[in-house]
């Protein structure tokens, strides 16, 4: 409020401020609060860092078989499939074979080939997958990619 003194004819604007000191008591509740909060908070975060965790070792699982697939299908599985062709043509020019015979060879080679492309694809779409989560490339051995 204002107060004025008579005597010297001055005014004076006066402020009170009441402002309660908290005892050990009464702050005990909230500071107990604030320590299970901030255990909670360090009990929480590991379980996102794991779930990407697990997310990133399920996807490089996934990639290493798809190498493994691809590397059996371009070293074993389609040089014989594409021997096997090169001979049932030669059988086929010779009358040793048939058409249907023939046919077949090339409809496995085919089928080889179509499968070691979607290996392939698929393997990229899971190392994309990996980058993008972990957020840096990985490390390809030059002269090896798919």
């Amino acid at each position: 409020g204002v107060r004025r003194f008579q005597s010297t004819r001055d005014e004076a604007f006066v402020l009170s401020a009441a402002i309660p000191l908290g005892t050990s008591g009464r702050a005990a509740a909230g500071a107990a609060e604030a320590r299970s909060k901030l255990k909670s908070l360090d009990t929480e975060e590991p379980a996102p860092r794991n779930a990407l965790l697990g997310t990133v070792y399920a996807l490089r699982q996934r990639a290493d078989m798809a190498r493994a697939t691809l590397d059996l299908l371009q070293s074993g599985a389609l040089p014989a499939a594409q021997r096997a062709q090169t001979q049932a043509e030669d059988a086929f020019r010779a009358g040793r074979s048939s058409l249907l015979e023939l046919n077949t060879a090339q409809r496995q080679l085919l089928n080889l080939r179509r499968d070691r492309i979607e290996t392939a694809a698929a393997y990229h779409l899971l190392v994309i997958d990996i980058e993008r989560l972990v957020g840096q490339p990985l490390a390809v051995a030059s002269g090896n990619t798919p």
